[in-house]
């Protein structure tokens, strides 16, 4: 009979350099992942409660039928569907001297406020029209929502 000893791999201690690595949760401090999760809950409050009361608003404050209120919310998911690979493209060639996302975090989030505001505005107008105008605003929030998400993610 032989003794052998088998021994378990040894995981790696450092980097090639020999210098110890670091795991993520070493690198972040509390106040950079606070940062981070206060970014991507900001746009989670004003979204979320959007998207619960949006149909409600529609019908019954607006005056759209459900199905122009569902046909659109349709359509709007397919233009957005277009447009996110489109804004990532745009994001990942953009060169700046101030970075390739804190340009476009400038650009879109007031425009996003706006947006949020005009959405809810109801004006006096024809039924025609107010489809019109809910479908045009409803588009620019998401495609301002899809912009300012991104920021958010990609960096």
């Amino acid at each position: 009979m032989s003794d052998v000893v088998q021994q378990e791999p040894q995981q790696p201690t450092g980097q090639a350099d020999g210098t110890s690595s670091k795991t993520l949760k070493e690198r972040m401090s509390f106040l950079e992942k606070t940062a981070f999760g206060a970014g991507d809950a900001a746009c989670n409050l004003l979204f979320n409660p959007i998207t619960m009361f949006l149909s409600f608003f529609y019908t019954d404050i607006f005056g759209l039928t459900p199905a122009a209120v569902a046909t659109m919310f349709l359509v709007v998911r397919i233009f957005d569907a277009f447009f996110d690979p489109i804004y990532g493209a745009i994001l990942d060639n953009t060169r700046s001297k101030y970075g390739r996302y804190r340009k476009w975090m400038a650009v879109f989030t007031i425009p996003f406020a706006i947006s949020c505001l005009i959405m809810f505005y109801t004006p006096e107008i024809s039924y025609g029209l107010k489809v019109t105008y809910a479908f045009v605003t409803y588009l620019l929030l998401s495609l301002l929502y899809s912009a300012v998400y991104s920021l958010l993610l990609f960096r």
